[in-house]
């Protein structure tokens, strides 16, 4: 068993639910969050912002998964990345679960 972890902008919510579901994976849950980055370190003038703060609408999946499952949304979320001509990409994570009740 695994546990698979998706952070992404709002805005791919559907998306999401659409890679998990061609994975076979149709039990998940989610929540919206606010995700920040510090751009503290990037020059002013360079960021889209123009502050050194950045929040945004962000979603979290995660789904208890058969280990046959895993690659399958790999591919799939990297798949869809790379379609993506913005730099906000899904990030993905799968972990491995020892004990389950």
């Amino acid at each position: 068993m695994k546990l698979i972890t998706l952070l992404a902008i709002e805005i791919y919510k559907e998306d999401i639910i659409n890679i998990l579901k061609k994975a076979g994976v149709m039990t998940f849950s989610y929540s919206k969050i606010t995700g920040y980055r510090d751009n503290t370190i990037e020059a002013l003038n360079s960021n889209w912002f123009g502050t050194e703060m950045n929040e945004s609408e962000s979603v979290f999946f995660l789904a208890f998964v058969q280990e046959s499952m895993v690659d399958k949304v790999f591919e799939l979320t990297n798949s869809f990345n790379d379609a993506q001509s913005s730099t906000s990409h899904i990030h993905i994570a799968s972990i491995s679960v020892e004990k389950t009740k």
